[in-house]
């Protein structure tokens, strides 16, 4: 029998977005509405208690839709802010009071922060115990992500498997790299994104199209893995996951109790500086 959703879970990877805010020119999608309310009954129907917001590539450097969220949630939330390589100290100070605790590069949609800020970045947030995110096609850049990586000051997550498609074999050297990293590394990857990787089917069929690859990722390195829904599924590719998809994939992915409950409680919590 599949477990239930265990206390204290976490959804590690949603944006809130604000309509009314200036979004960023040339924008992967246009701005609509998605509000702390709707992503709290969201939780609520997956049955998740706490979770991470991404300020969104629409929104830029304009942190301020997730910091309003943090301060007014009913729910235990953390935040992941993107900035300039310029970002001074005290803004960091700043942003980590009101509930930030990581930043975002990523390469997809216009919008982010390059990757190149990776070790810059990295040694400025050190001392305030965060990480950085990374959203990029990891194979893409074999020939020097993986040393930026592991001579980052700071941990790195893979956002959505390290967006390699789901035509990528398991035994290919961007995978094998992403395994090697979490292993000797301070790397940490979400399972998220099934239906970005697998465009070609219905959420549902993608969640199934990648369960070898989670369960290769949950054998050899469940210590560093997390799971986002990816709420609320901007730009999709076809169409987007509803929450009997997500649970059907949670119920795929992470069958067991004690897995599930490391995934979505004990990795996160670590990951993220949520309270025991």
């Amino acid at each position: 029998m599949t477990p239930g959703m265990p206390a204290d879970a976490v959804d590690v990877h949603a944006h809130v977005l604000d309509p009314a805010r200036t979004g960023t020119p040339g924008a992967a999608y246009a701005l609509f509405d998605a509000s702390l309310g709707d992503y709290e009954q969201h939780l609520d129907r997956l049955g998740i208690q706490r979770g991470v917001l991404v300020t969104a590539s629409v929104h830029g450097t304009d942190n301020e839709p997730v910091l309003d969220a943090l301060a007014r949630s009913r729910k235990t939330l953390r935040g992941v802010a993107v900035v300039g390589a310029g970002v001074t100290r005290d803004e960091l100070e700043r942003l980590h009071e009101r509930g930030i605790r990581a930043i975002r590069l990523q390469d997809r949609f216009a919008g982010g922060t390059p990757l190149s800020a990776l070790g810059t970045l990295g040694r400025k947030v050190h001392d305030l115990g965060w990480h950085i995110e990374i959203w990029t096609d990891f194979a893409q850049h074999l020939s020097w992500l993986p040393q930026a990586i592991a001579s980052c000051r700071v941990p790195v997550v893979l956002d959505h498997f390290g967006f390699l498609g789901a035509e990528v074999p398991d035994d290919h050297d961007a995978m094998r790299t992403i395994v090697t990293l979490a292993r000797e590394q301070d790397m940490w990857v979400t399972l998220s994104g099934a239906y970005r990787l697998a465009p070609d089917v219905p959420p549902a069929a993608a969640s199934e199209t990648l369960l070898a690859r989670v369960r290769y990722l949950t054998e050899a390195v469940p210590g560093h893995l997390l799971w986002g829904s990816d709420w609320p599924f901007v730009a999709p590719p076809r169409e987007a996951p509803e929450v009997g998809d997500l649970r059907a994939e949670l119920d795929l992915w992470l069958p067991e109790s004690a897995l599930r409950q490391r995934i979505l409680v004990a990795n996160p919590v670590k990951c993220y500086g949520f309270g025991p």
